[in-house]
């Protein structure tokens, strides 16, 4: 993966070329830090482990946009609340 500085990241769960939960994986060890949300229409059990990497998740369809404006929103607030700590 290339070097890059990315604070939230929508990922979908089924990419083409890597699952989403291994994108996500190598995105927070280049920055710990790096809020990930889950976004795909499969059904994953709430026990899963590959959700474990994830910060938030957004079922698709997408019924509106308030949901995800609403988890982006906590996502900005945790990237945020993750930087006010390292500040400290």
């Amino acid at each position: 993966m290339q070097a890059a500085h990315f604070d939230v990241g929508l990922i979908d769960f089924g990419l083409p070329e890597q699952r989403g939960d291994i994108v996500a994986q190598a995105l927070k060890a280049a920055d710990p830090n790096f809020v990930a949300i889950l976004m795909t229409g499969w059904h994953l059990e709430k026990t899963d482990p590959r959700l474990d990497i994830f910060d938030f998740y957004i079922k698709k369809p997408f019924i509106g946009s308030q949901d995800i404006r609403n988890i982006l929103s906590k996502a900005i607030s945790l990237r945020d609340q993750h930087q006010a700590e390292l500040d400290a």
